[in-house]
């Protein structure tokens, strides 16, 4: 096993170092809300996007429906008027 050194009794931190940090720690949390709310908004919008795909695939499919509800009534009126 190696070995380890042993930690520094009297360990001094450059006050610049200190303010590095501190001012990091700031930065994160003053950023925090910022970047939730981000996630909020773009959650929204992808559910907002899956509605609208949704209603158009529902549209068209109606569509295809009253297609072939229009063929066959178109059908049952020329088998009429041959009689």
């Amino acid at each position: 096993m190696p070995d380890t050194p042993e930690p520094a009794e009297d360990v001094t931190v450059n006050g610049k170092i200190k303010d590095a940090v501190k001012l990091t720690s700031l930065a994160v949390v003053g950023q925090a809300r910022a970047e939730s709310q981000a996630v909020t908004y773009e959650s929204l919008a992808h559910s907002l996007a899956l509605i609208m795909h949704n209603a158009g695939s529902t549209q068209y499919a109606a569509k295809q429906v009253e297609k072939v509800i229009v063929a066959m009534a178109c059908q049952r009126i020329m088998s009429t008027v041959k009689a």
